[in-house]
């Protein structure tokens, strides 16, 4: 789960204590950083977000 950001699920249907803990605290971590945001919505579409997967990464330049 290290590098990663979210947890790679080898049986999709089941989650692990470990991996329940860690999105646990993904959110409650994500709760903490929407302090101040003036609509629940937000702080939805930020839990999505950060837990849903989704790979951001910046274009590298080609050489």
């Amino acid at each position: 789960m290290r590098g990663a950001g979210y947890a790679v699920l080898k049986d999709p249907d089941r989650l692990t204590a470990g991996q329940s803990e860690a999105f646990s605290n993904r959110i409650k971590v994500t709760v903490r950083m929407a302090y101040g945001f003036r609509h629940v919505t937000n702080l939805i579409a930020l839990v999505m977000l950060r837990c849903g997967g989704l790979d951001m990464r910046l274009p590298q330049p080609t050489i």
